[in-house]
Parts: structure tokens; sequence; C-alpha cells
């Protein structure tokens, strides 16, 4: 309820008619004219809702089946809201889900699926604002901590920073002070607390002012995994026909001219 999130309503749907009729009697940009000539191409029903998670569960079954396991952790990016992530992580043997109730009128949020683990306990997590002068709210930054079976604290933070399609890179520049202040305030209370930092960053090498450069890493305490990953690729890039086939899109897949940020 109060989301916009009518196209991934089944195009039948009392009120998903009714949302077209209203938004197609007056479409105000070509995006609207084009969705109204083409209304809901996706149809979203319960069942392609159950067909995604499985596909997604056949990702992970695969890396079991190469001799990997499923992480104690996911984070999750775009998610609609809590039934859909509860869903998810069901089918892939998660017990416990935590989401954001961002502002955003679409339904995107970020969320965290862990599992009971001897290894760490989970101690309270929080939504952090983002502040941002953009027409449509951004989402908030979801925190996570959890004490380590050695005494130690983590401290996990879920992102989606505002898109390339702002006209500058301040919205972005916003998310990362934030994010910044959010981990000072506890490595302050903690020093030795060890620190995650996930999720989409929605940033490139052009952007000036530089989240990174210009901000979250100044002074730079931390590892970008841009490089790790680049050689990870350029590995199986060498051995394409093999080993590339064998892998989901997602985990070999970088924009043009690698330029888009990973941590």
């Amino acid at each position: 309820e109060g989301k916009n999130d009518y196209d991934f309503l089944p195009k039948d749907h009392p009120e998903y008619i009714k949302y077209i009729e209203r938004t197609c009697a007056n479409p105000k940009d070509e995006f609207k004219k084009k969705s109204c000539d083409n209304p809901n191409p996706t149809d979203w029903t319960a069942s392609k809702v159950d067909l995604k998670i499985q596909q997604i569960k056949k990702v992970f079954e695969q890396r079991k089946r190469d001799g990997g396991s499923y992480p104690d952790m996911l984070a999750l990016t775009e998610i609609e809201n809590y039934s859909v992530a509860q869903r998810l992580a069901q089918a892939l043997g998660y017990e416990n889900v935590l989401i954001t109730k961002g502002p955003d009128k679409r339904g995107i949020n970020v969320a965290l699926l862990y599992k009971q683990n001897s290894a760490f306990q989970a101690l309270g997590s929080q939504e952090i604002h983002v502040p941002t002068e953009l027409e449509h709210p951004t989402r908030p930054i979801l925190e996570v901590s959890f004490k380590l079976n050695n005494g130690q604290h983590l401290y996990v933070y879920v992102n989606h920073w505002p898109a390339q399609l702002a006209p500058t890179s301040e919205p972005r520049m916003v998310a990362a002070k934030a994010l910044k202040e959010a981990i000072l305030k506890r490595k302050k209370q903690n020093p030795n607390a060890f620190i995650l930092a996930t999720g989409d960053f929605n940033t490139i090498d052009q952007d000036a002012p530089h989240p990174f450069n210009d901000s979250l890493l100044m002074p730079n305490p931390y590892v970008i995994l841009k490089d790790v990953q680049s050689a990870y690729a350029l590995h199986y890039v060498k051995e394409f026909n093999s080993r590339m086939k064998a892998f989901p899109r997602g985990t070999y897949f970088f924009g043009r001219k690698q330029e888009w940020i990973n941590l």
C-alpha cells in the first residue's frame, strides 16, 4: 500500500487496470507513452514470482555442485517488500530477513539475509537516512551489527545509492558522507571492529566530485575490491569456453570500460 509498484501486478488485476486508465489518459513523458503502448509486458503473476525465486535458487545450487556453499550472509538490492524477501530466504534456507522500509515510491529496498550460525550473533540493525535533493527520495542504508565468536564486532552496510540518472554526482556524495559518518561512529566506539560495505553504489570513475576518492576514502582505511574482481574476470576470459559458461551472468559481467566500482 502506498507504493507505485503497479507494474508488478498481473495485467488483469483491478488496481493495475485503474492505474493504466489513470496514467494513459494523459501521459506526461515519452517513457509513460511507451508504457501505455505496451502496458505491463511482464504480467507479474504469482507463478512468475515462484519461477524467479526458483531460478535464483538454481544459481546457488550450481555453486554447491561446484564445491562451494551458500554464503552466511546475502545482501540484496531492489527488493520490493518483506514478503518477497522472506519467500526468497525460505527457498534458500536463510532463517533471518532484514529489510529497509525506505521512502522510494517504487518499493525499492535493500535487504540482508543471514543464517543462524555459531560463528556470529546478530546484535541489531538500523536504517541510516540519506538526505538528498532529488525529486524522488533515495534508499536508506541498512546497518546490521554482529558479534563474532572471537568477541570482535562486524558491521555490515547494505547500500543502494542514487542512480547515474542524477545530473551530477552530488546525491551520491551525500550517500557516501552518510555511510562514512556511520562507519566512523562505529570505529570510534570500537576501533577494532570489522566493516563490510556492499550493495549498488551506482558510482563510476568519471564522477566528479567522486564519492569514494573525494569523500568515503579520505582518509583511506578501506580496500576497493574492483582490482581483485577485474583480475578474477580476466582469468576466466582466458578460459571462456571451458569455465565462463558455468558461471551465472552477474558473476562476470562488467560495464563498459570496466568503469563500475564494486566494493
